[in-house]
């Protein structure tokens, strides 16, 4: 299942402006867990305007060297999540949110694949970082930075 979000203040709104960010998370491999919500960051994609998916690690920098960053995807393990319990996705460019959406946990544990994007649109260059918090506390954070050129050049 994928939900899909954008945000053009704090508030969750499903696609007011063509021009909005749009996340969206699925959620696979569910089975039962209790106690904290324990969060796993595995892996982050950055996916160019050609198609072309490439990996980048967490914490890490991708370097455009000219071509167009149009989604980002950061994929986390979870376990001792309460279903259907309210849980907030807050992603950020330069320590500046962005998007803030709250969503529910389907399963009591899994990976959850979510996603960035401008609607097609080129993301702008920066530090993205995406925080999950639940119950007014964090339960897992990462960030990877998007960069036009190296100091020395392409």
């Amino acid at each position: 299942m994928t939900r899909e979000f954008a945000s053009v203040s704090s508030k969750c709104v499903k696609r007011v402006l063509a021009t909005a960010l749009s996340v969206g998370i699925a959620i696979v491999a569910p089975a039962t867990a209790s106690g904290a919500v324990n969060v796993t960051f595995k892996t982050w994609k950055v996916t160019t305007k050609n198609g072309k998916q490439h990996d980048v690690p967490k914490k890490g920098t991708f370097t455009r060297c000219g071509r167009k960053v149009v989604k980002l995807t950061a994929t986390y393990d979870f376990t001792g999540a309460t279903k259907g319990k309210a849980y907030r996705e807050i992603w950020s460019l330069d320590d500046t949110d962005i998007v803030d959406s709250t969503v529910h946990w389907e399963h009591a544990s899994g990976t959850a694949h979510v996603f960035l994007t401008k609607n097609g649109d080129p993301l702008d260059d920066g530090k993205f970082k995406l925080r999950l918090r639940q119950d007014a506390k964090g339960i897992g954070s990462n960030f990877i930075t998007i960069r036009a050129k190296p100091p020395g050049g392409c």
